[in-house]
C-alpha cells in the first residue's frame, strides 16, 4: 500500500486542497516513474490542469514521443513532461522530442521525484514558465511540510 506525504500550502485562501508529495511506499526506496506520474497528475488536476493525454500503449505510437501532455486553458498554457524514476535513463528519441519542443516555443520537460519543488511551482500557483524560469502567477514562499520522518 502506497503511503503518501503531504505538503500544505501557506495561502489557505486559494482553496486548494495540498498536493501530495512523491514517496514509494511505507519504506524508504526510489520512488518509481508509475507511481510518481499518478501522483503528478493528481496535482495537475487540483491546478486545474484539466485536459490530460497519456498514451497507455507506445506499441504503435511515434517513439520518444512524452508521457504526458497537459492544457491549463485558464492559463493559455500547454505543456509536455516525460517521467523517469531518478535513476530512469533519457533515450535520444526521448531528448530529442523535448529539446525539439523547447526549440519551437513549448515548454516540454523531463520530471524525476527529485524535481518535486519545481513540479508544485509549475503546475500550482506560482505558474513557473519551463522556458524562462519566469513566476506568473501568486508568489508563495513557503511550504509547511507534514511531520519528518521520511515516507511513513
Amino acid at each position: 500500500m502506497q503511503v503518501l506525504r503531504f505538503l500544505m500550502p501557506i495561502h489557505s485562501f486559494l482553496g486548494l486542497r495540498a498536493p501530495v508529495w512523491a514517496c514509494n511506499g511505507v519504506g524508504e526506496g526510489p520512488v518509481k516513474e508509475e507511481a510518481f506520474r499518478l501522483q503528478v497528475r493528481k496535482i495537475a488536476r487540483m491546478y486545474g490542469w484539466t485536459l490530460q493525454y497519456h498514451t497507455h500503449s507506445s506499441l504503435r505510437s511515434d517513439k520518444g514521443y512524452p508521457d504526458e501532455t497537459w492544457i491549463n486553458v485558464d492559463r493559455k498554457r500547454i505543456l509536455f513532461i516525460e517521467f523517469k524514476s531518478d535513476k530512469g535513463r533519457i533515450r535520444p528519441e526521448q531528448q530529442q522530442w523535448i529539446d525539439a519542443l523547447k526549440a519551437v516555443g513549448q515548454e516540454a520537460a523531463i520530471w524525476r521525484p527529485k524535481d518535486m519543488d519545481l513540479v508544485v511551482e509549475v503546475l500550482g500557483p506560482k505558474q513557473r514558465n519551463l522556458l524562462d524560469g519566469s513566476v506568473n502567477g501568486v508568489e508563495e514562499d513557503a511550504w509547511v511540510f507534514a511531520p519528518s520522518g521520511g515516507c511513513r
